[in-house]
């Protein structure tokens, strides 16, 4: 079998197979679907193949785009890892959730440039329409806007701020 899995396999393609071949690939099938690498209806298709196969080449035929060992992962924790790796100890619900780099200062920052962001039109607003400023004071409120968010985004997608602690 190609990728390396291993059903009760022989050398011989073409051998007839029987009931505990039959179970070790449904019982693998079921592994990787728990693993999230097969929908319901390909799972559901695979393991009507399975019961319907009669020679190891139609089981074989089965997991050629599934990894030999179905807990195998290609990214962890810290990211990508080398193709089929095994698992690390800690199951992603179980992995502790690093700390936001930067600490206070950035989450200072992020909560200074919301406010900014927040205020900035309304003030923009009641001075073009209660108190005559130039419509050219809205564009500035916008530029500031603008930037204050892109600000914020590169804080959060560089990991200095935590999801959800943009302002």
């Amino acid at each position: 079998m190609t990728g390396g899995n291993s059903i009760g396999r022989v050398d011989k393609p073409f051998l007839r197979i029987g009931d505990a071949e039959r179970d070790a690939a449904l019982e693998l099938l079921q592994s990787h679907y728990a693993a999230g690498r097969l929908s319901t209806e390909e799972f559901e298709e695979r393991m009507s193949a399975v019961l319907a196969a009669h020679h190891q080449d139609e089981l074989d035929a089965l997991f050629t785009d599934l990894p030999a060992d179905p807990q195998a992962r290609f990214f962890d924790e810290t990211g990508p890892v080398g193709p089929a790796a095994s698992p690390s100890a800690l199951t992603p619900w179980q992995a502790p959730v690093p700390a936001p780099r930067g600490g206070n200062a950035h989450r200072t920052l992020s909560v200074v440039l919301g406010t900014i962001s927040g205020t900035v039109w309304p003030v923009a607003l009641i001075g073009v329409l209660f108190f005559g400023a130039p419509w050219r004071v809205v564009l500035i409120a916008m530029v500031v806007s603008i930037l204050t968010g892109t600000i914020q985004r590169t804080l959060r997608d560089n990991k200095a701020l935590p999801p959800g602690d943009e302002d």
